[in-house]
């Protein structure tokens, strides 16, 4: 197998950015072929927004990660545009594509079938969490009037309560003074 500095010696340094007609954008080294856009390492880039620090996160992931090829091809008639990536994200790009490289070339990707979310421990550690936020578990009468409640739900239409109730959701309480 290649390695990185072979890689990179055989193909551009053209960074870029393609639209594909599907909608989904892919970012990565490029170079024109007789068949479409040859693209090295390609990877697909997330922003989100960190609006408490005022920062943009960019995290990339591997366009085709179940493959052990290093570039793709995108027919010509498969783009809606491409351009240039802007140089603020590639040494981003770079590093992102260096470490999936490398993990290609090893044979070390990280893999598992088990989702950490649903595992046992996980929701053990987040109801305690909850718990400890609340002030402890709920007491037995909030746990019948719960029970009450789901036995409600499941005897009643969840539309029908949503009917019956709706005057009640923006509904104000009455004066304390005033009787009824």
């Amino acid at each position: 197998m290649a390695t990185t500095k072979d890689l990179l010696r055989t193909t551009p340094q053209d960074y870029e950015v393609l639209k594909l007609k599907t909608g989904l954008e892919i970012v990565g080294m490029t170079r024109d072929t007789k068949q479409g856009v040859e693209v090295t390492l390609p990877m697909i880039c997330q922003l989100r927004m960190l609006p408490m620090k005022r920062n943009t996160l960019a995290t990339f992931f591997p366009y085709a990660p179940m493959t052990s090829d290093t570039s793709v091809i995108i027919p010509f008639d498969h783009l809606v545009h491409r351009n240039k990536m802007n140089k603020q994200y590639v040494p981003f790009y770079d590093e992102a594509s260096s470490q999936w490289f490398k993990m290609i070339e090893e044979g070390n990707i990280p893999l598992t079938n088990k989702d950490p979310i649903m595992s046992k421990e996980y929701m053990d550690q987040a109801i305690k969490s909850l718990i400890e936020q609340t002030g402890g578990p709920i007491s037995r009468r909030e746990m019948r009037d719960l029970e009450r409640f789901e036995e409600f739900m499941e005897e009643n239409d969840e539309e029908e309560f949503d009917e019956e109730y709706a005057e009640f959701e923006f509904a104000q309480r009455p004066p304390k003074e005033k009787l009824h």
